[in-house]
């Protein structure tokens, strides 16, 4: 019987990997432009983590929850504080062991706050009851079908990179790009491990900056090119990873600003 079991447990891990292959339909950077933000004064991002809004969870709480963090004030001096943040990202881990109803009525929460917002892809988000295109479907739908939308996510499906939250948003001003905000499926899980961010996710970023900045496949980098942060949901060991890499190698430079969590 244990033998079966295995088998079984071999044959579904097979499946995933197979069923995760990138074989899929080719798109232009642009197409991964999911939207431009104009800048203000200042531009804040508020990055959410790990909410784990589930079946049984109870979401009018735990919305309320979320709304006093993204409304707190920070006071820097003694008039000035931080106004709402521009845009909002949920980072990864928003859902777990949730269904459709559960993931339709937090977006609906979300779009209540009138506030810009992302929705990146982290290893639980996968464990739901709905199928796997369902919570990109929402997006799109909100994104592309309602004149008032607040979702921020390209009509990308099925592409060949590796993942599904592969994206970017541009901060403009005066209509010019002056920062972009990248998004990286960090995946679910390979086996009984988790999985990790794919080669083929890193060319698709170089690709992304190089065609925005006007580089060529071989062009050498410029030292004024557009800023950016990459924002993904880390484990604790790739998180250990790159800060010794700040502390032991003192020639560790670059444009990237690492939004992580975990």
């Amino acid at each position: 019987m244990k033998k079966q079991i295995l088998k079984v447990i071999s044959l579904s891990n097979l499946f995933l990997l197979l069923c995760s292959c990138t074989s899929g339909k080719h798109y232009e950077v642009n197409d991964y432009l999911a939207g431009s933000l104009e800048i203000q004064e200042r531009f804040t991002i508020c990055q959410l983590n790990d909410i784990h809004v589930e079946v049984g969870s109870d979401l009018n709480k735990q919305f309320e929850y979320i709304k006093k963090v993204i409304n707190a004030r920070n006071l820097v001096g003694e008039n000035e504080t931080f106004d709402l943040p521009d845009l909002l990202v949920l980072n990864g881990d928003t859902f777990m062991n949730a269904n459709k109803g559960v993931v339709t009525r937090w977006l609906d929460m979300m779009d209540t706050l009138k506030i810009p917002y992302c929705f990146n892809y982290g290893n639980h988000d996968y464990q739901g009851r709905y199928p796997n295109n369902f919570i990109d479907d929402e997006l799109i739908k909100r994104r592309f079908n309602n004149e008032d939308h607040f979702a921020f996510y390209p009509k990308v499906k099925d592409d060949d990179v590796f993942g599904r939250s592969n994206y970017f948003v541009n901060i403009t001003d005066s209509g010019n790009t002056i920062f972009q905000v990248y998004l990286l499926d960090s995946n679910t899980y390979r086996g009984f491990k988790y999985d990790n961010i794919h080669e083929d996710q890193i060319r698709w970023y170089e690709r992304c900056v190089r065609e925005s900045n006007g580089l060529g496949e071989n062009d050498p980098i410029k030292t004024n090119m557009i800023k950016d942060i990459l924002t993904f949901l880390a484990k604790r060991v790739e998180k250990k990873e790159y800060y010794n890499m700040q502390i032991n190698n003192e020639d560790f430079k670059g444009n990237l600003s690492l939004l992580i969590a975990k």
